[in-house]
């Protein structure tokens, strides 16, 4: 004991408390004497100073611990009750039940947790069984998707050679139809300018069938009793001059109506074309009377 507690039994301060005038033994005699027995490594408070330091058991006869104990007990101004082998051997005992009783929960807590484990292995197990099922049951839907994916890949290259031969086919569809896209063009074309010119010709023919109409209203009113001459309208000035057919059937209109019968006669009268310019002219025309006389004025 001297080698920790010293000679005089007052300790190390913050290392080893003392025994001499020690109020942990006084009020913690059990605790105390329990210490050479089982060994001590908790903190305690001797004296209002705190230790935490590591005690080994004392091998030693419980006649030799009474010997040292009451030493203790007696010496160093300490006046404490002495202590007997039946209060260290049933200090002895008690330790050995405690040590029992926390040996017994400690196996049976590793026991229930041998108990748990061995749940978890088995639950393990028959996941491991699950998960077998399942990868057995994916596998059998993967196969047929696998061979089918082989199929396809081997179908590819057929696929592609048979697009690669409509691809072709396509250009030269395409390049036979370049020369009937390029008459279509052209024809539209001629189409466009047809039209244009019948439209022209339209224009021009209703041009020529006004100016005819008042060619034919002038020469009435010239043959007419008592008429005046009507002076000729301005020429016809088109881009294209009227067509023969027009200008034949306009003579043809003309004849017919000078061979009417309405008192009088022209004679002479014919219809004259040059450069698009229209008129009629007379070598003679029914006399004129003058409104104060009467008599004929003369031709003109």
């Amino acid at each position: 004991c001297a080698a920790c507690h010293g000679q005089e039994g007052l300790g190390i301060p913050q290392a080893f408390p003392p025994l001499a005038r020690s109020d942990f033994i006084e009020k913690q005699r059990a605790r105390a004497l329990r210490a050479p027995l089982e060994g001590l490594k908790d903190k305690i408070e001797v004296n209002g100073q705190t230790y935490q330091g590591w005690m080994p058991p004392v091998t030693l006869r419980d006649e030799d611990l009474v010997k040292v104990f009451n030493y203790v007990f007696s010496s160093w101004g300490n006046a404490y009750a002495p202590t007997s082998v039946a209060e260290i051997a049933a200090l002895r005992l008690r330790i050995v039940a405690l040590k029992a009783a926390e040996f017994n929960v400690t196996v049976l807590s590793e026991r229930d947790k041998l108990t748990k484990l061995e749940a978890d292995v088995a639950d393990a197990l028959a996941g491991r069984e699950e998960n077998q099922k399942a990868r057995e049951a994916a596998a059998a839907k993967v196969e047929p998707a696998r061979r089918e994916a082989d199929r396809l890949a081997a179908a590819v290259p057929g696929e592609e050679a048979a697009l690669a031969k409509l691809q072709a086919a396509l250009a030269d569809l395409d390049q036979s139809l370049t020369p009937l896209r390029l008459e279509e063009s052209a024809a539209a074309a001629k189409v466009e300018a047809q039209t244009k010119l019948v439209a022209e010709a339209e224009a021009n023919l209703t041009e020529f069938l006004k100016r005819r109409d008042a060619d034919i209203a002038a020469a009435k009113a010239a043959q007419s009793p008592g008429g005046t001459a009507t002076p000729a309208p301005p020429p016809i000035t088109s881009a294209r001059p009227p067509t023969a057919k027009a200008i034949t059937g306009t003579s043809q209109a003309m004849a017919s109506m000078a061979a009417r019968p309405n008192g009088s006669s022209r004679e002479g009268t014919t219809t004259t074309e040059a450069g698009g310019n229209r008129r009629a002219t007379s070598s003679r025309w029914p006399s004129k009377r003058t409104p104060s006389s009467g008599k004929p004025a003369g031709r003109t």
